[in-house]
């Protein structure tokens, strides 16, 4: 992954992370395969 870092604090709404190329998927705690995050632990869908 390139690009700038980002720092989430505990925070009352998820985020939508997005990558360049297109195409790709997201894996880790608390995101979906789409780039969605919920830093709170809520998945999204």
């Amino acid at each position: 992954m390139l690009g700038n870092d980002t720092t989430l604090c505990n925070q009352a709404g998820a985020i939508q992370f997005t990558g360049t190329p297109i195409g790709g998927s997201w894996s880790g705690t608390h995101i979906n395969s789409s780039g969605g995050f919920d830093p709170n632990g809520g998945w999204i869908v």
